[in-house]
């Protein structure tokens, strides 16, 4: 049980490190033009370990395939809400909006798959919403950086959101519909979607010129190495809390560290305000996701 917890505990502080470096790139470099080469990257990575598995392509289907795909355009879309809102204001408050994202999987597997969940979770949506709400108090922490309204900001902190939203959704429709699907093709999919996605905002903005240099380079590989790493210990902490029946606490330990460190992050190394209203806020979520699973 140790072990699992411990692993569960890993994976949050390597998200925490991965959103520091998705932070950075954000801000000093072509955030569209790092995600980019991140993608093509992990499609490149996810092909090649689809081509060496055997049977990976065996149970493979278009309608699963085509929401993965636009699972990966809809995450690609909401990572850039969250970039946009962290460049506004509060990270440590944005990086808690889009986490609750977990409440759109919950809603669509009751109201499509007849999921029944206790009264606990219900609970636990109650928590995130309220927190979402006091994350939404109005005050000038959100207005630190560019003096703008604290309204902006929310609108690029709540697309996050609702694109958490309808990403997790797609992916709960894809392991209802195909359980059998591969996940190193269903991960190739959804990174295709991803590069297409990038891809059209480039071609939109900058003439989809592709820039990949030393600093570009150092962020893709951090950013692989950290969410790769982050994957492998929440399968390690699965594994190893569901021998003891415990594999339920696994998502709760793991979102409570990422959104409570990286508020940490935010507050004592970046320096950006947060009212007590808003730490009650990101308390709330943090509780609302440990209720919720």
């Amino acid at each position: 049980m140790i072990t699992g917890l411990l692993s569960a505990f890993a994976s949050g502080v390597l998200t925490i490190f991965f959103g520091v470096v998705f932070k950075h790139a954000g801000d000093k470099y072509d955030f569209k033009n790092t995600m980019l080469v991140y993608a093509l990257f992990n499609t490149v990575v996810f092909l090649g370990i689809a081509q060496f598995m055997s049977g990976s392509w065996v149970k493979f289907a278009w309608l699963p395939a085509i929401l993965s795909f636009a699972s990966g355009a809809v995450n690609i879309s909401g990572l850039m809400a969250l970039q946009k809102a962290m460049s506004l204001g509060n990270s440590g408050v944005a990086w808690a909006f889009c986490q609750a994202g977990l409440l759109g999987p919950f809603f669509f597997s009751i109201g499509c798959f007849g999921e029944r969940p206790d009264f606990l979770q219900y609970v636990g949506a109650i928590m995130i919403v309220l927190g979402m709400i006091f994350l939404s108090g109005g005050d000038s922490s959100a207005a630190d950086k560019t003096g703008k309204s604290n309204f902006v900001y929310l609108i690029f902190a709540f697309s996050s959101f609702l694109l958490a939203c309808i990403n997790g959704s797609l992916g709960v429709s894809v392991s209802k519909i195909a359980p059998d699907f591969s996940i190193a093709v269903r991960s190739f999919c959804m990174y295709s979607g991803t590069v297409v996605m990038l891809a059209v905002f480039k071609l939109v903005s900058d003439r989809a010129k592709i820039v990949i240099n030393k600093p570009v380079l150092i962020a893709v590989v951090l950013l692989a190495f950290f969410g790769l790493s982050s994957t492998v210990t929440t399968f390690v902490a699965l594994n190893e809390l569901a021998k003891v029946d415990m594999a339920s606490i696994t998502v709760p330990v793991l979102q409570g560290t990422a959104i409570g460190g990286f508020a940490l992050y935010s507050t004592f190394v970046l320096k950006e305000k947060c009212s007590l209203l808003k730490w009650c806020g990101i308390i709330a979520i943090i509780l609302g996701i440990v209720f919720l699973v």
